[in-house]
């Protein structure tokens, strides 16, 4: 390494260091892996709205196989225990196994017709050979990479489809603990009423709300200290490893249920809203539900809700409010904090 290369210089190369493996596996050894050592994880919460739906999109890359056509490389994500974690590729896997487990026939085939209607098992041997055979490339992402540096990649990788959003990428980049909590409690009755169900589930919006919930909680309540604090996505991949450490999170969810059932109770579906016909507004949501959490049990509703009003208009005449500069916001949440305790 270059002597004239500062210490800091040093760690910044060392933080940035991409460790890729890149294997050939045949169709018929991916099966195994996945089905019976379990190695791979397909990661089912990790679905576009486009996902394949049709068994002639699914047939055609069968027949690819058939004819020898190269098909693009799959990118897994290497795990701690060493599990493996698809990134890319997804669709292809399931296919691939569901045609093995004869669980579709081949449709719309154009250049192999004679094969339309046969499934798997209704295939000539030497067919039935070729697929199995058939070798797929992989690039594994392996550790020590970075957690960023791997959010990066998995960006750039799906640049050249549609283009997913940051919370679709941490849904695929850090499927545990958190990606279950999201799932679950996005789809709870009261969070849905509570956002007059208008959050996109499709694109995962309803999820990255429920995600920023915690980022304050973890900020505000428990003052934990992140690396990177004015950079919300960034503070947001750290709640999703925070939230991932915990076997337990029961007290999670007894927050957040805890402010959306506050915030139904005060203003039904309108809570996160400036007024009734308006869209929902997240700088909002975070800055009510902070409220909700510091909110002392026995607080009188009736002058809550008065309380709140006032607020919400206070907040509608200052051009900063919806700010995303996160310096910017620490005014909204004294403001929450000094409502909280004229009472008190």
């Amino acid at each position: 390494m270059n002597k004239n290369i500062s210490d800091n210089e040093d760690n910044n190369y060392l933080n940035t260091i991409v460790k890729i493996d890149k294997v050939q596996y045949s169709l018929y050894e991916l099966k195994r892996k996945y089905e019976e050592r379990q190695d791979i994880i397909l990661n089912p919460d990790f679905q576009r709205g486009k996902a394949w739906k049709t068994d002639r999109q699914k047939s055609e890359l069968i027949e690819s196989v058939l004819m020898g056509v190269p098909i693009p490389v799959f990118y897994f994500f290497e795990t701690k225990n060493g599990a493996m974690e698809v990134v890319d590729g997804r669709q292809r896997i399931t296919t691939f196994i569901d045609f093995f487990n004869n669980q579709f026939p081949l449709t719309y085939l154009p250049y192999l017709s004679d094969l339309n209607t046969k499934y798997f098992k209704d295939l000539p041997l030497r067919l039935q050979a070729k697929i199995e055979d058939y070798q797929i490339t992989i690039n594994i992402i392996q550790p020590p990479t970075p957690e960023r540096i791997k959010f990066d990649i998995f960006n750039r990788i799906n640049r050249g489809g549609t283009e997913l959003n940051h919370q679709e990428m941490r849904n695929a980049l850090y499927h545990g603990s958190a990606t279950d909590l999201l799932k679950e409690l996005s789809q709870i009755d009261i969070f849905k009423k509570a956002t007059d169900d208008k959050l996109n589930s499709n694109v995962m919006e309803d999820r990255e709300w429920i995600l920023r919930f915690f980022y304050i909680y973890l900020l505000k309540i428990k003052n934990w200290k992140f690396i990177y604090l004015y950079d919300i996505n960034e503070c947001l991949d750290e709640t999703m490893t925070y939230l991932n450490g915990f076997d337990d999170l029961d007290s999670f969810k007894y927050e957040f249920t805890k402010a959306m059932e506050i915030s139904y109770e005060l203003f039904d579906a309108d809570g996160f809203k400036f007024n009734k016909n308006d869209n929902l507004n997240m700088n909002l949501f975070e800055t009510l539900s902070y409220l909700y959490m510091i909110l002392d049990e026995d607080r009188d509703m009736k002058d809550l809700k008065i309380k709140v009003e006032d607020l919400k208009e206070d907040f509608q005449e200052m051009d900063e409010f919806n700010s995303e500069d996160l310096k910017e916001n620490q005014f909204r949440f004294d403001m929450v904090y000094d409502l909280k305790d004229e009472d008190d």
